[in-house]
């Protein structure tokens, strides 16, 4: 996805919603993985990832992610990147 920028209060969770989509020719699964990037004024502490399978920018999950579900060729699932500023 492009990069965006997102305001959030100090000591509270922000959310980065991203969508993965298999583009292959057959059914796979995708590790996902965060960092902090380097070189920059400002890390968020607490990284997670969160399922969003409604797509609403929302975990509808408190349990983190490291995996995709097992992805049929063209499906997609929502995700999102949790962290607290």
């Amino acid at each position: 996805t492009d990069p965006r920028d997102l305001r959030g209060t100090p000591a509270a969770p922000i959310y980065f919603p991203h969508t993965v989509e298999n583009t292959g020719n057959g059914d796979d699964r995708y590790n996902l993985t965060v960092q902090n990037l380097t070189g920059d004024d400002f890390d968020l502490t607490n990284l997670l990832i969160y399922p969003d399978v409604n797509g609403d920018g929302v975990p509808d999950s408190n349990t983190p992610i490291t995996q995709t579900p097992l992805l049929k060729p063209g499906e997609k699932f929502s995700f999102v990147v949790g962290g607290v500023v």
